[in-house]
């Protein structure tokens, strides 16, 4: 039987990212175990997939003295557990898994979910990490072309080890959870009365984490500039109450906008996808962002930006529109023609359905997720 330890530091990919995939191979014959974060949440996810958990902590930063005490906890779970099989993903879940999986001599599959954004600092150190990491893992998962056309032109790993599924994302979505149905429809109608949203008022949504680097700052600036057009349209952010260092004015901005709706976080955001028109994610750099395929199969366009994994989640002109990161003009300018054009919002959100349910499907992703680990 395949056994198969996951590395995941943070609880919240491990409950948002990682948990279908984790079921299905479940379900196939794998034995699971979890090595997380010690949160209530990462415990709660552990029991109720039914695998073992194993609490880790590794430090985002650099700490000699932590990095070694959690080579030494992840050694013993190895030793404990037993896998055929090392799942790890973030910089440093990859590093300390690739060092115990080289020392236990268990094959390693370094999850790469994202890169460092351009302009990062000091962004050699992570691209010598990233070099370490591809060396100590037996292959690297990429979830996007741009994010393994990124590894190949700067020769961070080699071709052999690299390995992306289908036409990328962590882990697909479900398109029958995530479409427009007379419930969902509802349940979107009573989220906007809720809300005080207008039936026939136009929503822009935006889903993610309130931090500098999904855009924040670009989309309160263009929000001043669209929330006066015509018809007066709606702004609906969907997002964990935590605040990101930096974005507390650009939320505070935008709490004070009378045609702004916080939600918070939402265990279940379909109602939120159901009440929008449209999605914008104007960030300065991503993996392969999941709620870009949520909002497709939700019949939206977005407007997102011409970074890594935005790219390769919106095919564009025929499902959305991608402008330059950072450049807030072109954000206002952008929402105030989707405004407009009504008629090319509906087509583009019927072609973004097609796309998500065509190359996306996460029973196929799953089973080569198996495949892998079962070859190991």
């Amino acid at each position: 039987m395949p056994r198969l330890l996951i590395v995941e530091p943070n609880w919240f990919t491990l409950r948002h990212g990682l948990f279908g995939i984790a079921r299905f191979l479940l379900s196939h014959g794998f034995e699971v175990a979890i090595a997380s974060e010690d949160d209530t949440r990462a415990r709660s996810a552990a029991k109720e997939l039914g695998a073992q958990f194993y609490p880790i902590a590794i430090s985002r930063h650099p700490s000699p003295q932590r990095d070694l005490s959690a080579i030494l906890s992840l050694s013993d779970i190895v030793r404990n557990f037993r896998p055929t099989v090392l799942q790890a993903s973030t910089k440093k879940g990859g590093l300390l898994a690739g060092v115990v999986g080289r020392l236990h001599k268990v094959p390693t599959v370094y999850l790469l979910r994202g890169l460092i954004r351009d302009g990062a600092s000091p962004n050699w150190i992570f691209k010598f990490v990233e070099r370490i990491n591809a060396m100590l893992a037996t292959k690297v998962l990429v979830i996007s072309q741009s994010n393994l056309s990124h590894f190949l032109d700067n020769r961070i790993c080699s071709p052999e080890k690299l390995i992306m599924f289908g036409s990328g994302s962590l882990e697909g979505v479900d398109t029958e959870r995530f479409a427009r149905t007379e419930r969902s429809e509802a349940a979107g109608s009573t989220l906007r009365r809720k809300l005080g949203i207008p039936p026939e008022a136009f929503v822009v949504g935006f889903v993610g984490r309130l931090v500098l680097e999904k855009g924040i700052r670009e989309l309160t600036s263009a929000w001043a500039s669209v929330s006066s057009c015509d018809g007066r349209p709606h702004f609906l952010i969907v997002s964990p109450p935590e605040i990101g260092p930096g974005a507390e004015q650009y939320v505070d901005r935008l709490r004070s906008a009378s045609n702004v709706h916080f939600t918070g976080f939402l265990q279940d955001p379909t109602p939120a996808y159901a009440s929008m028109n449209c999605l914008v994610l104007p960030s300065y750099s991503e993996g392969f962002p999941s709620v870009l395929l949520e909002a497709a199969c939700f019949e939206l366009p977005v407007i997102a930006t011409r970074v890594s994994g935005c790219v390769d989640a919106v095919a564009e002109n025929q499902t959305g529109w991608l402008i330059e990161p950072r450049d807030e003009r072109a954000l206002a300018n952008c929402i105030m023609r989707v405004l407009k054009e009504t008629h090319t919002v509906n087509e583009m959100g019927r072609n973004a359905r097609l796309r998500a349910v065509a190359e996306f499907s996460q029973e196929s992703l799953w089973s080569q997720y198996a495949h892998l680990y079962a070859s190991l």
